[in-house]
């Protein structure tokens, strides 16, 4: 699959067309885009319209991981999407927040700011230490804040959002002569603003009074889809300089995203929605007549889809159609068998017929 083409992708689906429409062509796009004998001859459509999305529980995962590292726990289930329309990506803009799961998004924030600002990571994560760590100091308050929120909310805050952040961390320190613990406070605000649980897209209006989204929203939507996470620093920087907004920029973004390992994730975050593959999360079976069904089969079916999936389009960039034409015989492919083992995947041999 090449930039070009994902880049003719990503440019249908940032112009407006109705949500639901949005998705069913999107999906349909991106299989289309995989067929190795296929080019970029199809019909001209418009992308989404601006949408506001709450962050799905592994978007949440992956964003803090990539901010703060793997070793930061995320000690907690968020409530799940529902469906609309058999995707999850829909569902996501019809999504509310109950009561209940508010106070686990503030529970949550608190847990992950103390973890990042105790002692054994913040001498990684912070970018400045105190002069005093009983007092409070803005400036350094203020550079970590500021850099966090970036990728946090997906863009640069603002002069008036930043001073609010470190405001309420100096308030937080006074109060308990702890700047960390203070410092603590503001990046747990953050964490539980909706500017960062919601995925908010704004549009501006052109030089011929037509709309499009700003570069920010372009950068979202772009890494939501091919990384299913953040932006990166680049890829902020490409929208704050209008790079997004030209197609050879865009074309160089998207060329630089599919080189990098967090593709990876992003595929196998759009097809474990496109084949709702939580529903192995959930799959029983009746133990009188599958005595040999445990729940570890579940996950590792659940898997093996997934990595025959990324080792057929990315591994061996192969045709999409032979997902569903291939003998794949009794290796590791649909119709295969196997199991996962500390030292890998490791196929079983299955009679035949």
């Amino acid at each position: 699959m090449t930039a070009q083409a994902v880049t003719l992708i990503v440019e249908r689906f940032i112009k407006p067309m109705t949500l639901n429409r949005l998705f069913w062509q999107l999906g349909v796009l991106l299989s289309v885009s995989l067929l190795a004998a296929c080019g970029v001859s199809e019909p001209p459509t418009r992308g989404g319209p601006p949408t506001v999305r709450l962050l799905s529980e592994q978007q949440y995962r992956n964003t803090i991981a990539e901010i703060f590292g793997p070793q930061i726990v995320v000690a907690a289930r968020l409530d799940p999407i529902v469906r609309v329309e058999g995707l999850l990506a829909i569902g996501a803009s019809r999504a509310t927040v109950t009561p209940s799961a508010v106070e686990r998004y503030v529970s949550l924030a608190r847990s992950i700011a103390t973890q990042v600002v105790s002692p054994p990571h913040r001498d990684i994560l912070l970018p400045c230490q105190p002069q005093d760590v009983s007092i409070a100091d803005d400036a350094c308050a203020g550079q970590f804040l500021e850099q966090v929120g970036r990728y946090l909310f997906r863009r640069t805050l603002s002069e008036q959002e930043l001073a609010s952040y470190v405001v309420l961390a100096r308030q937080a320190t006074e109060l308990r002569g702890d700047f960390y613990a203070g410092l603590a406070l503001g990046l747990q605000a953050m964490l539980a603003s909706p500017e960062f649980l919601f995925i908010t897209e704004n549009v501006e209006r052109q030089a011929d009074d037509s709309w499009r989204l700003d570069g920010y929203s372009k950068a979202s939507r772009l890494s939501l889809f091919l990384w299913n996470s953040t932006p990166d620093a680049a890829l902020l920087a490409a929208a704050e300089s209008g790079e997004l907004h030209t197609r050879r920029g865009l074309e160089r973004q998207v060329d630089r995203m599919m080189q990098s390992p967090r593709l990876e994730i992003g595929m196998r975050a759009f097809f474990a929605d496109m084949l709702a593959l939580e529903n192995f999360d959930t799959l029983e079976k009746d133990s009188s007549l599958f005595p040999a069904f445990l729940p570890t089969v579940a996950q590792e079916a659940r898997e093996q889809i997934l990595r025959t999936l990324v080792d057929l389009l990315l591994n061996r960039e192969g045709d999409y159609r032979d997902i569903f034409t291939h003998d794949w015989g009794p290796g590791c492919g649909v119709s295969g068998t196997c199991r996962f083992t500390e030292s890998g995947l490791v196929a079983l041999r299955v009679p035949r017929g």
